[in-house]
């Protein structure tokens, strides 16, 4: 993803929660506090989708799922 592209969307993360996940400056952008105590949320989060994903890809191609 282009740096503007997630940007963006980090932003519109933020309006939708309503909270400041970073605070920026003109010289740095660091996790804000609400930001580091959601962080370990968001990677479970992120390891779930993709064992979600992984689950998908073995049902489609036979490996999981019920023989009738």
């Amino acid at each position: 993803i282009a740096q503007p592209s997630l940007s963006q969307q980090i932003r519109e993360l933020e309006a939708e929660l309503e909270v400041e996940l970073f605070v920026r400056s003109t010289r740095r952008t660091r996790l804000s506090a609400v930001g580091r105590d959601l962080l370990p949320e968001a990677r479970a989060i992120l390891r779930n989708l993709e064992k979600f994903k992984e689950s998908a890809q073995r049902r489609k191609r036979g490996e999981l799922g019920e023989l009738r």
